[in-house]
């Protein structure tokens, strides 16, 4: 590592102090013995506010006024990382980044080879878990998690990148060796104002390619295939028109059967959606040093992911724990779903606090088409009162389908208690998240956990 004057010369700061910078961030949580903090205002406090909570946890200097360049100069020479040195995977797109970028981890993991992800989950340098604040975190703890990776000899990584961290450039110099695209659908127009700005920005992933760098996009997303790829090497997949056809599939409710090209693929995932996940999947896994005769059997042993389409029989009620969060993703759950139901289908969901209030409607509207029943509740209401979200989601409809309850627990057990044996109870939203966030307090809550509750408590 490299002494506070060395780091501190980079910024034209003179100094003699010998002391061995250990690290470098802006979240005074995050700050440990021999750490840099970086002041940076946050949405709803300043950066100064916490100078004494980062000196009490062993920061040894404060800077304030960097600009992003010289910060990411900064956090590259105390970690001394160099990106050619990693092979790096990035995955964009409304639905599927999180099945996508974990079917690849699991898939390394499963053949010894050691492996870096980041995304909605969290960080996994193999199987230790590291909790994010985002999806994509921001520069100086992306550059930590690498420098991580560097001193455990990981050379893969695998990202789920948002449209968030591309606009705001938190992605430093940080370059792929593979750029996918899963699929674009109405999520964060609050931010990204229109759907063209949506898409501009999940393009904008090009800019972090290598020179020798792949492309791998969803040819049957009608916004992705109008995108430009003639400047870049690409692969295009899909069921048809694509250089990877997906074909033959076969789907039911304990798993799918399909083949990309002339390789079949089972798979104990569900859902078409997961056929493309899966085979985005595999056409990464094809650039990597598992041998091609192995690839099929490591990817078809991931046989979940936790929070997404996770089944749980609670008294013949069947629960289905899924983060569906947009319009699109909910259809296309409730959709299949609906293919199989035997009685009534019953969701559980909310809509997130200070995010995208042009969706909340249409979430309701889209459950309705496929549901007997509908809760409406809270999911992570942030700084919004939960109340008002729920009245957005409603927006004065009528039907007498609709429920609603502030507390989600209290949705999900009377979703419970209102069901009938062989009725499939949908909880959407949350997926497997460990919290419920209030203001900018994340409250322990899991729902997997709570539908282990019910089992145990409720006898009926």
């Amino acid at each position: 590592m490299k002494s506070l004057k060395e780091v501190l010369k980079i910024i034209n700061i003179q100094s003699n102090d010998e002391r061995e910078v250990l690290g470098i961030t802006s979240d005074s949580r995050s700050v440990k013995a021999g750490y840099i903090y970086v002041i940076k205002d946050g949405l709803h406090h300043f950066g100064s506010e916490f100078i004494d909570d980062a000196l009490k946890n062993g920061a040894i200097y404060v800077l304030r006024n960097i600009d992003n360049n010289l910060l990411e100069k900064l956090a590259r020479f105390i970690y001394d990382l160099d990106f050619k040195d990693f092979f790096i995977i990035g995955i964009t797109g409304t639905n599927g980044k999180t099945t996508t970028t974990t079917l690849i981890h699991k898939t390394l993991r499963l053949n010894n080879i050691n492996s870096l992800l980041i995304g909605t989950n969290g960080a996994y340098l193999n199987e230790q878990n590291i909790p994010l604040n985002n999806t994509t975190p921001d520069l100086l703890t992306l550059y930590d998690l690498f420098y991580q990776a560097k001193i455990k000899n990981i050379n893969y990584v695998i990202m789920e990148v948002s449209s968030h961290s591309l606009s705001l450039n938190r992605l430093g110099n940080i370059l792929f060796d593979i750029a996918c695209f899963t699929n674009i659908s109405h999520d964060h127009l609050d931010f990204h104002k229109t759907i063209d700005n949506y898409v501009l920005a999940k393009y904008s992933i090009v800019k972090y390619l290598k020179k020798d760098g792949i492309i791998i996009y969803n040819y049957d997303d009608p916004y992705i295939s109008k995108l430009d790829f003639k400047p870049y090497t690409s692969i295009s997949y899909g069921k048809c028109n694509a250089n990877y056809l997906i074909n033959d599939i076969c789907i039911n409710e304990s798993g799918s059967n399909f083949k990309i090209n002339n390789v079949t693929i089972n798979s104990s995932l569900t859902c078409l959606f997961n056929v493309y996940n899966l085979t985005l999947a595999y056409l990464c896994l094809l650039f990597t040093k598992i041998a091609k005769k192995d690839l099929i059997s490591f990817l078809e042993k991931v046989d979940n992911i936790d929070g997404r389409m996770q089944k749980v029989i609670v008294n013949e009620r069947y629960f289905y724990i899924d983060f569906a969060h947009s319009p699109d993703a909910i259809e296309k759950v409730l959709f299949f779903i609906k293919q199989f139901a035997k009685k009534r289908i019953i969701v559980v969901f909310g809509a997130g606090g200070d995010r995208d209030k042009t969706k909340r409607n249409k979430m309701l509207n889209v459950t309705l088409k496929y549901a007997d029943l509908v809760y409406v509740t809270s999911d992570n209401p942030r700084y919004e009162d939960p109340e008002i979200i729920i009245k957005d989601v409603i927006n004065n409809n009528t039907s007498k389908k609709i429920k609603y309850y502030l507390s989600r627990i209290d949705a999900i057990k009377n979703a419970y208690l209102n069901s009938n044996k062989f009725d499939i109870i949908i909880l959407l939203g949350k997926g497997n998240e460990s919290y419920q966030i209030i203001k900018d307090i994340k409250i322990p809550y899991n729902e997997y956990n709570e539908v282990l509750k019910i089992k145990k408590e409720c006898k009926i």
